[in-house]
């Protein structure tokens, strides 16, 4: 186990090494979580209000007002109207969208991860493309696709303080799929028209632009 631990090590394999620690010392040991209140004057443990402090840090972490110029939006200019951009989801586009799902990545809420979708075969996929056409033609997108469930990290420091965690937000890969259509669709019709010609030969290449 020790060679291969320096293995993952050498080859930052950070997944394979920290799977190989928790086979070493077995899984952590998880007690009750203690949370200071949001005046740092109390510290509780009760599930109910654990929830809902975290509720209150993501709500403030995560809903900044933002200073938008609206009649700078009013001034952009308006591309003509594309047609095809409207056309009911074709099945090569969500073959597409899923084969650039990952595997080994947490799932939303609905608990199925990415790998259902990556290996369900032509039956799930036909249920899918199903459902998202459905979606795409009733302009409705289910609940359960904008949900997100979140995961915290501890960083350092006092651990009852929300500020030293991490959030790590999680979404229905069956709403990513949706997402991932549209952003390529997107991509195709919209990106020569609003980016420059530069930033689209390093998008091509796969090279980072946004």
């Amino acid at each position: 186990m020790a060679v291969e631990l320096q293995r993952t090590d050498d080859s930052n394999d950070t997944k394979g090494f920290y799977n190989g620690l928790k086979e070493v010392w077995g899984p952590k040991k998880k007690g009750p979580v203690h949370l200071k209140s949001t005046d740092g004057m109390e510290t509780f443990s009760d599930s109910k209000r654990v929830v809902t402090r975290w509720s209150e840090h993501f709500q403030e972490l995560l809903n900044v007002p933002g200073d938008i110029d609206h009649e700078a939006l009013d001034n952009i200019p308006q591309l003509i109207t594309m047609a095809c951009l409207d056309e009911v989801r074709a099945m090569d586009e969500m073959a597409r969208a899923i084969a650039g799902l990952k595997d080994g990545k947490a799932p939303g809420g609905d608990g199925i991860p990415a790998e259902v979708w990556n290996h369900g075969g032509d039956n799930l996929f036909s249920r899918l493309h199903k459902l998202i056409t459905n979606v795409w033609e009733v302009g409705y997108v289910p609940q359960a696709w904008k949900d997100v469930s979140f995961v915290t990290i501890y960083k350092k420091g006092d651990r009852t303080d929300c500020g030293n965690y991490s959030g790590v937000s999680l979404l229905s890969i069956a709403g990513k799929i949706f997402a991932r259509i549209l952003l390529n669709r997107l991509s195709t019709h919209i990106t020569p028209e609003v980016v420059p010609e530069t930033h689209v030969a390093s998008e091509v290449t796969g090279a980072p632009w946004i």
